[in-house]
């Protein structure tokens, strides 16, 4: 059960859609659940970027540089997360999970490596699998629009960010 229930979260993330750099780095959130539905999230992710070799050959074949490009460096920001879709499965027939299939919805602070403070609106989608009351493994996908200024001109900034760790739940679930 979640149900007024916290969940602390920390895992890795990295950037999945952008050509130009490689950005990972780390994620913490904190949760509750209002109902079993229903629950509000707090998010912060810190990046790191590096240019990819896709980068790197634009600049040394045809003498084009990507410096006016941007890319993200952290976000923080908040979601309502609703989840609708729940079961169980069970591991080499040892073992029964139960698992959660979640969408948020929020919005919050973008920084780059240019500029911060940048609005930021977030959707999101996941699973949690409960490996015990208190502990689960969780991945998700996190889709963060912004405006930013890319090569001299602002335009939208759509980062897919995929994020995979440990959640802690407390307190002690309570039985039904």
């Amino acid at each position: 059960p979640k149900t007024n229930r916290f969940q602390f979260f920390g895992g890795v993330t990295l950037t999945t859609n952008d050509p130009f750099y490689n950005t990972y780095g780390g994620t913490l959130r904190g949760g509750y659940f209002i109902t079993e539905m229903f629950g509000v999230e707090l998010q912060y992710f810190n990046l790191t970027s590096s240019e990819a070799q896709s980068t790197k050959e634009l600049y040394s074949v045809q003498n084009i540089g990507t410096d006016g490009l941007s890319y993200t460096k952290e976000y923080l920001g908040a979601s309502i997360q609703w989840i609708p879709i729940y079961g169980k499965m069970t591991w080499f027939n040892k073992k029964i999970v139960p698992f959660d299939f979640y969408f948020g919805v929020g919005g919050g602070q973008t920084k780059t490596h240019v500029k911060g403070g940048i609005g930021t609106f977030q959707l999101s989608t996941g699973q949690i699998f409960a490996i015990s009351k208190s502990f689960a493994i969780r991945w998700d996908f996190s889709w963060n629009f912004f405006s930013a200024k890319a090569i001299n001109e602002d335009g939208m900034i759509n980062n897919l960010l995929f994020s995979a760790g440990a959640s802690f739940f407390f307190p002690e679930a309570k039985y039904r």
